[in-house]
């Protein structure tokens, strides 16, 4: 068979595999390579601090994107940060990239919070 040419290119000379070939035939596919989606974050983070995610997509392509996680957190950018986090924010994030014919590829990052410490004297 032959390799997936570019969008809307007519693959042709694709036979049957019966005994009798049906003869030639041009055929349209719609061949996608999803990419590789990687979410990572720098965790663990602690209260005040600026969480920071790095989405990636390999290989580079018109993609759209849209992380979800925890205390209601949307954002539609690849790398987003939420700064002056607080211990809400831990938990899983997703992110959800989108491509133009493969539909939809999703990668997930948890997040490590820590809590305020108190200090006591004794």
């Amino acid at each position: 068979m032959q390799s997936c040419p570019a969008a809307g290119v007519p693959m042709s000379n694709i036979w049957s595999e019966v005994a009798n070939p049906i003869g030639r035939i041009t055929m349209y596919i719609n061949c996608c390579a999803a990419p590789t989606v990687t979410a990572t974050a720098n965790t663990p983070v602690c209260p005040g601090q600026t969480l920071q995610f790095t989405g990636t997509a390999t290989p580079a392509g018109t993609y759209t994107y849209n992380w979800t996680g925890p205390n209601g957190f949307t954002s539609n950018t690849l790398s987003p940060s939420i700064p002056n986090i607080t211990s809400a924010a831990a938990g899983t994030y997703t992110l959800n990239v989108g491509t133009p014919a493969c539909g939809n590829v999703v990668s997930t990052v948890a997040v490590v919070a820590f809590g305020v410490l108190n200090a006591y004297a004794t």
